[in-house]
Order: structure tokens, then sequence, then C-alpha cells
């Protein structure tokens, strides 16, 4: 596993940008968009949540995405060839057939990565994700859901296998926006197939709504998205135009940065400046995420 610390301490910015993306695939099968340099307006000052103020221009350096979030079948190939490394740790508790997985190298050694294993959407609890016979697996037709149960840490833990990373939030926004000054990612926001205002009642594939126009899908609902800052309500105020991002000590157990909505949020929430925040060791099943890559070049 790629040190997650690397992060932290050589956290080198990438970008947002306006020409048409470019899309490829890294090893580990995840679609990445390519989005060029581009100076974007951040946040919302027409808003009545205060920590969206004010709006101001952004400029970020190039970087890549992935086009969707990350599904089942990618977070348990992650699972299983730590497993192999011996990178994470499986536990049981007392009287419950569910699994937890927990980190068992440095930065996150301890920290849960990914609760309600074998839950098989028993009690509302639907991870999908199964652990059978020393292998990790999914349920059959849940592969390309968006993998749930998944704290900060999981996210990170499978960022950083891959030598990628969670976008910051001012990535977040920038491919959301998709080039446009839209309030959301999509014009036609109320078209049938977005997950929004429990919709369908659960998350639905990746992929399964129209993209925007960088080519990225899941940016509106379906489940939010875990970023790379450390939440701060007054960020906007003091943060830097280029390529601002709230980074975290690796021992910070502060509220981090999630973005999107969720399948059950009003449409407010899901809007491209809408922010909120939850503890890295939060789970539940409406919390997802997508990756950067951190050597993205130009």
């Amino acid at each position: 596993m790629r040190w997650i610390a690397l992060v932290f301490l050589s956290f080198v910015l990438t970008s947002c940008g306006n020409k048409p993306a470019q899309k490829e695939s890294s090893e580990s099968g995840i679609t990445f968009v390519y989005i060029s340099k581009c100076i974007f307006t951040m946040g919302d000052s027409e808003s009545k949540y205060p920590d969206e103020k004010p709006s101001r221009s952004i400029e970020l350096s190039p970087y890549k995405i992935s086009d969707a979030e990350i599904s089942n079948t990618a977070y348990v190939g992650f699972l299983n060839d730590a497993y192999k490394k011996a990178e994470i740790k499986i536990t049981k508790s007392r009287g419950s057939p569910l699994l937890t997985v927990y980190s068992a190298i440095s930065p996150f050694e301890n920290k849960p990565l990914l609760y309600w294993v074998n839950s098989k959407g028993a009690e509302n609890k639907p991870s999908w994700i199964t652990f059978e016979n020393n292998s990790f697996g999914v349920v059959g037709g849940k592969e390309n859901l968006p993998v749930v149960a998944v704290t900060w840490y999981g996210a990170m833990s499978f960022a950083a296998h891959y030598g990628m990373r969670l976008p910051t939030e001012a990535e977040w926004e920038c491919a959301a926006r998709g080039g446009r000054n839209l309030a959301f990612p999509v014009q036609d926001i109320f078209n049938k197939d977005f997950n929004y205002y429990n919709k369908f009642g659960s998350p639905v594939k990746i992929r399964s709504s129209k993209p925007n126009p960088f080519k990225i899908y899941d940016m509106a609902g379906n489940v939010r998205e875990w970023c790379l800052d450390e939440y701060d309500v007054v960020f906007y105020i003091s943060s830097p135009r280029f390529n601002p991002v709230k980074l975290p000590t690796v021992t910070s157990t502060r509220d981090r940065v999630v973005r999107g909505g969720a399948f059950d949020s009003p449409l407010t929430n899901c809007r491209n400046a809408a922010r909120f925040h939850l503890p890295p060791d939060f789970f539940d099943q409406k919390t997802g995420f997508r990756v950067v890559l951190e050597k993205s070049g130009t």
C-alpha cells in the first residue's frame, strides 16, 4: 500500500478545467476524467448557509477525477489485496454476525475502514460486501452499487492503496460544475434518473443518471461523497485563491467535508455549493466517495 502519510507530507494539488474532458482507465479499473486548468466561481453568496459564503474566484491546476463513485466491486478488489498483505484486519462484535474492517498499518492503524460486512442488506445495513472463506465478495446484483458503510479512513485507505487520494472540496465543486456556473451538476436536475428525495429509496448503480458537461456521473444525490478537507465553517473567508484545501492532520478527529447530497436528500442539498461535514469515523448507508489521481500530469 502506498503510504497515506504522503498525502499529508507531500500534497501536490492538480486541477479543474474548461476544455473538453478526456477519459482514461487506470490499473485499478477506475475510469478517470482529465480536467484541465481552470478558473471557476466557488461557493454561493446568495445562500442562506453562512459556510458557503462568500463566493469567490478559484483557480486549480489540472487533475484527474474518477467519473463515478467507487463501486462495491472496486472496493472489494482493494480489500482482498490489502488482506493478503496483512494491511487490514477483521473484527466481529459480540452477539452480531456483522464484521468490521480496520486498518492494520500506519497512519490509520486501528481506525475503522468499513462496517456491516456480511449484512447482505439485513436490518437496513446494506453494505452488500461479504467475507467468506477468507475472501471478500459482493452480493450478486449489487456489484455496481456505490460502496457505503465506509468511513473517511476507509476512503483514504482505498485511495492511497492505488496511489490516489480523495478530491479536495474545491476540486469536487469544480468537477460538479462541469465548466459552467450551474447551481446543479446538470441543467435538468429534475430528470427522472436523478436519485434524491427518496425517489428510489436507496442508492442506485453508478452511472445511472445523465453525466454533467465533463462526462462525470453521480455528482448530485445517490450517495454523498467524502472529500479530503477538514471542515472549517469560515474557510472560505481566509482560504487562498489557488488550490485551496484545509488539510487535516493524520490524528485529527475533527469533521471532514462531504459533498453532493444523497438518495434521501432534498434538492437544496444536491446543489454544487452545498457543504456538509461528518466525523472521519462516521458511516451509514448513504455516504461513499470518488478519487483523484495523486500524480495527474499536466
